[in-house]
């Protein structure tokens, strides 16, 4: 589908451009004329409006109408691609049971109720709903749909923290014993850079950088949740992995982990897992998480004595709060050492 753009902007389906600066929206026979700046949520009150079918003022408003409002605002669009994906998901969901109630009729008891339904066998995913559901009815807000936004009065479901799951030595060896060469690689550039599994997969052979006063090969890395630009250089290990696969690995194939269904395209996040798990299962491994290599990575860093700066400038992660939350008790012990070793220093001299 072709995308058409107005002024720098995305125009949504059946907004079209006549007589160069002015919108239309053209469904059923109908044209409506709507106001020129798609920046002005003034657009996309009247634009609803057309998509709800009543385009005289008395919009129904409803759920599946500020969906498709906020699907078309900038911020929504400039969200990175994985989060815009899950967005979309939920956003679905919500269409699928709630799309035809109006904006107008959801308060803060019908939400806790709705999400209770939903999701109470799992706050994690109640919890991300809310979230979703806090900034959709903030774009209500914005729109003057509603002046209060009920979601603000939902507290989060408790949710049970799990202690992350790193691998051990002995794991990633048995791991590799069943894997085959694509998934050794999956698992040994998530287990050296530290970056997510969406990371990993979207690595180009192009993406290949070469630190002259190093002597050191590296990937360049824009990470998709968070944007950010880094080069992770090769770990030794790493370079033996690539030295020892070198005859699977194909340059040819736009992408490092090959998509053996479809040519230059990345291997998908749900195909990658499916076979991940596969492997696990074959290795005895069922409680080992693909995701638990980012924290194997951050939990090294920590072992060696590495401050969070150092750990944050290779995984990175935000905050140090997130980098305590990978590496745990790795990351108090290795500094509780270096002070026994300080105390050790002074009793010596």
């Amino acid at each position: 589908m072709k995308v058409r753009k107005f002024n720098g902007h995305v125009l949504p389906p059946h907004v079209y451009v006549k007589k160069q600066n002015y919108l239309y929206f053209v469904k059923a026979g109908n044209v409506v004329s709507l106001p020129s700046d798609p920046s002005d949520p003034s657009f996309y009150v009247k634009y609803s409006e057309c998509l709800s079918g009543d385009h005289t003022g008395n919009s129904k408003r409803s759920m599946s109408a500020l969906i498709e409002s906020y699907k078309y605002t900038k911020k929504f669009q400039k969200l990175a691609k994985t989060s815009r994906r899950d967005y979309s998901c939920k956003m679905e969901i919500l269409k699928e049971h709630n799309g035809t109630v109006l904006v107008k009729n959801f308060k803060t008891p019908h939400l806790i109720k709705m999400l209770d339904q939903m999701f109470g066998h799992a706050p994690s995913s109640a919890n991300k709903m809310l979230a979703v559901l806090r900034i959709l009815f903030k774009h209500a807000v914005t729109l003057g749909w509603i002046q209060i936004n009920p979601a603000v009065g939902v507290e989060k479901m408790t949710e049970k923290k799990e202690s992350p799951t790193p691998w051990s030595d002995a794991e990633i060896a048995q791991f590799h014993a069943f894997a085959a060469d694509r998934e050794s690689l999956i698992l040994e550039l998530a287990l050296n850079t530290g970056q997510r599994i969406s990371d990993v997969l979207s690595l180009e052979w192009s993406h290949l950088t070469f630190d002259v006063k190093k002597q050191r090969w590296g990937w360049s890395v824009q990470q998709q949740k968070t944007g950010k630009a880094l080069v992770i250089p090769f770990t030794s290990r790493l370079q033996r992995i690539l030295k020892r696969l070198d005859n699977s690995l194909d340059q040819s194939n736009k992408y490092v982990v090959v998509n053996h269904t479809k040519a230059n395209e990345p291997l998908g996040y749900q195909g990658c897992r499916e076979i991940f798990q596969s492997v696990c299962k074959l290795a005895g491994l069922e409680n080992k998480k693909i995701h638990g290599l980012r924290h194997t990575c951050a939990q090294r860093l920590a072992d060696a004595g590495l401050e969070d700066n150092l750990i944050m400038s290779m995984t990175g992660h935000g905050s140090s709060e997130m980098v305590r939350h990978y590496c745990g008790i790795a990351a108090q012990t290795a500094r509780a050492n270096q002070a026994v070793d300080a105390l050790d220093a002074l009793e010596a001299a």
